[in-house]
């Protein structure tokens, strides 16, 4: 499994992947595009995170993509704005 932030990961494997190999694959993903190393790590953090809510069918989450989505963002940038905002909730 390969992950990319703009494509919704099949939720059935997601779940049935590991935090860790969740992780490794978001890391991979930034890592390929040649995110900064400050950013990568908050990008690992969250961003299975988010994508973990997604899959497991977490109403606030989908409620917040859907809205994102139809206000024009791609579906990385919108993934990205709900982990910000998850992201301050964390201290």
């Amino acid at each position: 499994m390969t992950y990319d932030p703009n494509a919704a990961p099949d939720a059935a494997q997601w779940l049935a992947l590991g935090e860790d190999e969740r992780m490794r694959l978001v890391c991979s993903y930034y890592e390929s595009v040649g995110t900064p190393s400050a950013d990568l790590q908050v990008h690992v953090a969250v961003q299975p995170v988010v994508e973990t809510y997604l899959a497991m069918g977490v109403v606030a989450a989908s409620r917040a993509l859907d809205r994102l989505l139809a206000e024009g963002l791609t579906r990385h940038e919108a993934t990205n704005a709900i982990g910000n905002v998850l992201e301050s909730f964390s201290g």
